[in-house]
């Protein structure tokens, strides 16, 4: 990715039936992510600057565009950025977007490594074990951990509940190869009673500096 732009990925983290539209703006330039159920994420889009910009975030209804929900002016830093819808649904105030910098230093000793971003609403803090071993704790809502060193074998992850110590999901796969690195999006609801939204993870490759 360009050092001296920002380049974006959105995701809907709402754990509802409903779709968004999520719009983002600066100046003459705008780019529109469509019809994001919950859990998608989208590939990177390089069209922006480095400056202010204005999300306004849609709901979809079967695909056509409804109700405007709500506005948010937020910073486009250069370098990678993931832009999240978040908390329940509708998404109604600024506190329901939140920007996460998905940038990291390249690792130079042949690890990958893997962080944990907390986006469960009812989970106010979390860990994440790697075939057992905890790798990073005391993730808060809305929150990133630092980045855990691991080797890029297959490797069983497990999110837990750091008060009730309840397992919360687990997913077994290969960690990208350095000098990449992944994040653990936690999402979901973990009392929900419809598995389509219990938590789950949702691994994504960072994007390297440069």
């Amino acid at each position: 990715p360009p050092s001296t732009k920002p380049y974006i990925r959105f995701g809907n983290t709402v754990p509802s039936a409903n779709h968004v539209d999520a719009v983002v703006t600066q100046g003459n330039v705008s780019y529109t992510w469509s019809n994001y159920g919950f859990g998608e994420f989208s590939h990177w889009v390089e069209v922006f600057a480095d400056g202010d910009g204005v999300i306004e975030i849609f709901e979809s209804k079967n695909g056509t565009r409804g109700d405007k929900l709500m506005t948010k002016t937020i910073y486009l830093p250069p370098g990678p950025l993931v832009i999240v819808t978040r908390d329940l649904w509708p998404p109604h105030s600024p506190w329901n977007v939140e920007t996460i910098a998905a940038s990291y230093i390249p690792s130079t000793d042949k690890m990958s490594g893997v962080r944990l971003f907390n986006l469960s609403p009812d989970t106010p803090s979390a860990g994440l074990k790697g075939d057992g071993k905890v790798l990073v704790d005391n993730v808060k809502y809305s929150i990133g951990s630092s980045w855990a060193p691991l080797q890029p074998y297959s490797t069983t992850f497990t999110a837990f509940d750091d008060i009730s110590k309840k397992v919360l999901c687990n997913d077994t796969f290969v960690p990208p190869p350095t000098p990449f690195v992944f994040t653990n999006f936690l999402i979901g609801l973990q009392n929900s009673t419809d598995k389509v939204y219990k938590t789950r993870f949702v691994p994504l490759i960072d994007a390297p500096e440069h």
